[in-house]
């Protein structure tokens, strides 16, 4: 079945009666005809500009930025940030809390993007803990979770450990 449009039956193109003349099954033909009339074709003149170069400046330049006053940046805020490092600082490093909360608070410090400034403790806590490993000193209540756990840390923080060595 033929798909009739309107394009098609339009008079200037071609006339309903010479529509289905010569048209044998099997074979596929052209219907030509020859259009006496001009191609009118318009062109625009008018060029648009480019948008990339119409931007307005920025405002925030470097004077207006080292304008701007910093909260901060006072001294009550260093001194307290000093302290809660310290603080962090010595509960990583506390040898009487169990391993596993210590390898969550090394997880949670990772997380919140504050690790680097705990580089040294954490690498220590790590010793301990695969000494710990190696000493066959192991937890009788090791979890999926703290094998997962501590598996990660120690990759994510270079160290060369099987996938057996936790379990």
């Amino acid at each position: 079945m033929a798909l009739v449009s309107p394009i098609l039956l339009n008079s200037s193109f071609i006339s309903l009666t010479d529509f289905g003349k010569n048209i044998k099954p099997g074979r596929p033909s052209l219907l030509v005809r020859r259009i006496d009339s001009p191609i009118r074709c318009l062109a625009s003149k008018n060029v648009s500009e480019r948008k990339s170069a119409n931007y307005q400046p920025n405002i925030w330049d470097y004077n207006f930025l080292q304008s701007l006053k910093h909260d901060y940046a006072d001294i009550r805020y260093a001194d307290s940030s000093m302290k809660l490092q310290e603080e962090v600082r010595r509960m990583i490093i506390d040898e009487s809390v169990d391993i596993w909360t210590t390898l969550e608070l090394i997880d949670d410090v990772k997380r919140l993007g504050i690790s680097y400034h705990f580089e040294k403790e954490i690498t220590k806590v790590l010793d301990r803990f695969l000494s710990l490993e190696r000493c066959n000193v192991k937890s009788a209540h090791i979890n999926l979770h703290e094998a997962a756990l501590s598996f990660r840390l120690l990759r994510e923080y270079g160290y060369e450990v099987s996938a057996g060595i936790i379990v």
